[in-house]
């Protein structure tokens, strides 16, 4: 990973990421908040090129794996 892309990537982790961890422990347990938004962070840094809407990128991919992880643990 280059430092430019990993300097953008710290950059979104320090703007959403706070606001990620609340919007996760709506859905699911606190441990499973972490594990989403981490996930989310994982899979934002595996894509060649960042999605148009970073945010809301982000946001959809920790529902859908809060919603994953909370069907788990019922």
């Amino acid at each position: 990973m280059g430092k430019s892309k990993l300097k953008q990537l710290t950059r979104w982790y320090e703007e959403y990421g706070p606001e990620l961890l609340l919007f996760a422990r709506q859905l699911t347990s606190d441990q499973g908040a972490e594990d989403a938004v981490q996930e989310a962070f994982v899979q934002l840094i595996r894509l060649p090129e960042p999605p148009q809407n970073v945010r809301a990128w982000l946001y959809r991919v920790v529902r859908n794996t809060s919603s994953t992880l909370f069907r788990r643990l019922r």
